[in-house]
């Protein structure tokens, strides 16, 4: 016998074993395939368990088991309920849940909840932990009342299963339908499809002692089908409500409409007790044509009396201390055709002055050195902006609420006691008021604009109130909003689902409360009644026709001189055009002596239409420094649901209450 070295024994013996080795992976790969292939991420079985309390509400254990591969289950699953039930006669039930318990794979689960409108979702889960790779068990425990629905003959129960969960389809769907007692089933049908699918998947499934009915489905339900049950009942089997449980679900039901009345109604006294006490207007005076300023009062001034505050418009009173300036001797306005120019006159050439200057006014001048001129333009845009902001610094400084009280921190407790209100409702309700946000919020800025500029309407009808031609065109922007809003109401509550406009409309009203208060609770102290006494009776005086004028007793004659000190006064209580138009119809029977003295006059740059319309072309230049003067300012720069289902009561898939859908997270 030959013998061979070791070497050559192994290397003999290699491709034997090499062989061994390549049958060997063939095996394990063919043996791991079908196990990779088993382990598809989805919902390997649910069954659901569904009992009758005597009291009527259900008893339900649903028993999911899922293979989880980290895909869609990472930390676990999520089930969709509907909160929300339409009876046949179509009105809204609540329906709430009680989450008994809930496990994985015979341990307690962490869960949390979260509300929608019309749904609640239901997390098992953490979502700090990944859930392990492989097979679980979740078992979900929980009552749910107001599912029976009641009859004179009999009672029905729809119930929706279980719906698909999202991109995850269930292999097998079992369901049992139980009953305390027995014979007291008359009969069981079940749907399986898609949503509105009247299709009965089986309807020989209710036991023979009529207690129970089973259905089992092993065809794969896909993600947009849903399983329903419906059970008709003996009268008796379930009992029905009494009075005191139908008067707690009434409240439930109309907890959001209930809610925001109360909100309303607590609001509204607030404001009420509160403007009584702090808001109500001292009696006014007796108001008499008077042709002479208040004593102290500036032009500037007396449109932030009248005004209550300068608000987003100081560029008014500021244009009527302009004039007033002008007029005074301090400057001189040119080109207010094109582009006016403001410049400051040299006070050693001139320095006689027919004014002293308001405090408002002094920091005007403060701004104009001696021969400096100022363009109102865009150029001037930042300096026209300093301007205005000492300008209305200065006058809210001094006089503060010497003539009247804004009382806002009262407006703060009503505004506080309206969003703690809306929030507190929006918890009880638990999230079906979330659609309402934002057709409240377009629905409060309607009702805003509605009561401000009803207040607006209101001071014009006082204003003019034996011109009912300019309170008709001012309603006609109101009267356009209005029409607009019931037209596009109904299409704004059908775009965001609201299923109950009363309490929008309530919730706006609550809104609309807060804004009118906002404005109301102004109130003048004693000496602002008294100054805006006078300011209506030198208002009055400027409207006056030239007859009524005259037959006032110690009137002064129109002249140039009168004309331009009361022009501030006019320009700053937006009456410069009926004053205007008075002192053109002077001038054109005028003397030449009185033209005269008008031509003299060097504060305005008038140029090339003559003297015939002056008072006119004076009374624009009010119009014309506003526009100028905010148009020139830079403006600030700009840095760049959920709905549930589950409300229709007839039979057929997804007609009942219950599961609205699911999925993994």
């Amino acid at each position: 016998m030959i013998r061979l070295p070791a070497t050559w024994s192994v290397l003999l013996l290699w491709p034997e074993r090499l062989c061994v080795a390549g049958l060997v992976l063939v095996c394990a790969f063919f043996t791991i395939l079908p196990q990779h292939a088993q382990a598809a991420e989805s919902i390997r079985s649910f069954d659901s368990i569904i009992s009758l309390r005597k009291d009527s509400r259900l008893n339900v254990v649903d028993t999911i088991i899922v293979q989880a591969e980290r895909q869609q289950i990472r930390r676990g699953i999520y089930r969709d309920f509907s909160t929300v039930r339409e009876q046949s006669d179509g009105r809204l039930q609540q329906v709430s849940y009680d989450f008994r318990e809930i496990t994985r794979d015979g341990a307690p689960e962490e869960y949390h909840i979260e509300y929608y409108p019309g749904t609640i979702r239901l997390f098992l889960g953490d979502a700090d932990t990944l859930l392990p790779v492989g097979e679980h068990t979740y078992v979900i425990h929980y009552r749910v009342d107001r599912q029976i629905q009641f009859g004179t003959d009999k009672d029905v129960l729809i119930w929706n299963v279980v719906a698909g969960f999202d991109k995850l389809p269930i292999d097998t769907v079992t369901a049992t339908v139980r009953l305390r007692k027995r014979k007291q089933m008359i009969s069981a049908e079940f749907y399986a499809g898609a949503f509105g699918d009247d299709t009965v998947q089986s309807s020989q499934s209710l036991a023979e002692d009529r207690n129970s009915a089973s259905f089992t489905r092993t065809q794969v339900l896909q993600p947009d089908e849903v399983v329903t049950v419906r059970v008709e009942l003996e009268k008796g089997a379930v009992r029905e409500p009494d009075l005191r449980q139908r008067v707690w679900w009434f409240l439930r039901d109309q907890l959001e409409i209930i809610g925001s009345v109360l909100i309303l109604l607590v609001v509204s006294l607030y404001y009420v007790a509160t403007w009584l006490r702090v808001g109500r207007d001292p009696p006014e005076g007796v108001v008499v044509p008077d042709w002479t300023p208040p004593e102290g009062i500036s032009p500037a001034l007396a449109n932030y009396i009248q005004n209550r505050g300068f608000g987003s418009n100081p560029f008014r009173a500021l244009s009527a201390s302009l004039v007033n300036l002008a007029v005074g001797g301090f400057l001189t306005i040119s080109g207010f055709d094109k582009t006016p120019t403001i410049t400051r006159r040299d006070d050693s050439q001139n320095p006689e002055h027919r004014i002293k200057p308001s405090t408002g006014e002094a920091a005007l001048l403060a701004r104009l050195s001696s021969g400096q001129t100022l363009q109102l333009s865009k150029a001037n845009g930042k300096a026209i902006k300093t301007m205005v902001s000492r300008f209305r610094g200065a006058i809210e400084r001094e006089h503060g609420e010497v003539f009247f009280r804004i009382n806002r921190g009262y407006c703060i407790g009503g505004i506080a006691l309206s969003v703690l209100g809306i929030f507190a409702l929006l918890v009880l309700s638990q999230g079906s008021l979330a659609n309402f946000i934002p057709p409240l919020l377009a629905c409060a800025v309607f009702l805003i604009f509605v009561g401000v500029y009803s207040l607006h309407l209101i001071r014009i009808f006082r204003t003019h109130r034996r011109k009912w031609w300019r309170l008709l065109i001012s309603l006609i922007p109101l009267v356009n909003i209005v029409i607009a809003a019931v037209v596009l109401v109904p299409t704004i509550l059908a775009g965001f689902d609201i299923d109950n406009p009363l309490v929008l409309l309530v919730l706006s009203a609550v809104v609309g409360v807060n804004a009118l208060f906002f404005k109301l609770m102004q109130a003048p102290t004693p000496l602002g009644r008294q100054v805006l006494t006078r300011i209506e009776g030198l208002k009055t005086y400027l409207q006056l026709a030239e007859q009524d004028r005259m037959n006032l007793q110690g009137v002064p004659k129109m002249s140039p001189q009168h004309f331009e000190t009361l022009l501030p006064y006019a320009i700053a209580l937006d009456l410069e055009k009926p004053w205007s138009k008075t002192f053109d119809h002077w001038l054109e029977s005028a003397t030449v002596q009185e033209a005269a003295a008008m031509r003299s006059s060097n504060w305005y740059g008038h140029h090339g239409r003559g003297f015939s319309h002056l008072g006119r072309d004076l009374g624009r230049l009010s119009r014309t420094l506003e526009e100028d003067m905010r148009s020139a300012i830079p403006a600030p720069r700009s840095n760049a649901s959920r709905s549930g289902g589950g409300r229709s009561s007839g039979g057929f898939a997804g007609g009942g209450g219950g599961s609205t859908g699911g999925g993994g997270w």
